[in-house]
């Protein structure tokens, strides 16, 4: 897990045993390559899938067939904390998996036929570095599931044999798709090391929408942001203070002025100085 001081789990399948990060917490990642879910028990008629019906031109995509395969084959899979209210989800109960089928048309990805796998809850974590994972119950909707990249060739398998893309002549890619690659280098390690790295990972990157970034210099220039509006709103703040300070000075003067009158009377039937002030204040 790169940075994984920044990874904060909120609940463990207790049925695992994970390894140690660097940090002392519970190597979530690690757990699902080296010790994969084993296979649920299928009962024909009592399973998640028995109502699930669909089709994708003509080539129905449910049987006892694949209904045994997914039970055999449970997907390992780490969710958001944000899923848990929702959804009604915890690490002890099994998820059902959605996977849709789609093609592009004119821009547009429309989705054909959907594929439906059984899915174990291995964590539930609100922070995850690369991740948008969290605790509000509000971003649950686009929270992402994390799988291996093993389960992943799986379900893409899954995808082609029993969908109608095989019978249409897509061949799916040998490789999964990759959006992003963190690499972790040590603490110790200098700004003209960091920058010999990124500038060895761009000959290797022929992409030109590729983009490099060192993440020390993204953390160092959001902690300049930050101290640059802290000090804004420090400023705005001792203006603030400082005209509502003037402000109430001007309405107390004036309230005296207007009210010397009253004060002299007061005075002249015979009232103490303080309890003319404890009249007014």
């Amino acid at each position: 897990v790169t940075y994984d001081e920044y990874m904060v789990v909120k609940e463990l399948n207790k049925d695992y045993q994970y390894k140690t990060t660097p940090s002392g917490g519970s190597d979530i990642i690690r757990s699902l390559y080296e010790t994969p879910s084993p296979p649920e028990s299928f009962i024909q008629g009592s399973d998640l899938f028995t109502n699930k019906v669909g089709t994708g031109q003509g080539y129905s995509l449910w049987g006892p067939a694949f209904t045994k395969e997914a039970y055999e084959h449970p997907i390992d899979v780490i969710i958001s904390e944000a899923t848990r209210l929702p959804s009604a989800l915890d690490t002890t109960m099994p998820v059902e998996l959605k996977a849709n089928v789609a093609t592009q048309q004119n821009g547009r990805f429309m989705v054909r036929s959907s594929i439906y796998v059984l899915g174990r809850v291995r964590a539930m974590a609100s922070s995850l570095s690369g991740f948008l994972l969290s605790s509000y119950p509000q971003t649950a909707t686009f929270s992402p599931v994390i799988v291996s990249m093993d389960s992943y060739k799986y379900l893409q398998s899954l995808v082609y044999n029993y969908s109608y893309v095989q019978s249409i002549g897509i061949t799916p890619p040998t490789s999964p798709p990759i959006k992003a690659l963190f690499i972790k280098v040590t603490e110790e390690s200098s700004i003209i090391e960091r920058d010999d790295v990124i500038n060895a990972l761009k000959n290797f990157v022929p992409d030109d929408l590729a983009f490099i970034s060192n993440t020390k210099d993204v953390l160092k220039s959001t902690q300049t942001a930050v101290m640059i509006l802290n000090i804004f709103f420090d400023v705005v703040s001792i203006i603030v203070i400082i005209l509502c300070f003037f402000l109430l000075f001007v309405s107390f003067t004036t309230n005296v002025n207007e009210n010397a009158w009253e004060f002299g009377v007061l005075r002249a039937i015979g009232m103490t100085a303080f309890q003319v002030v404890r009249v007014y204040i």
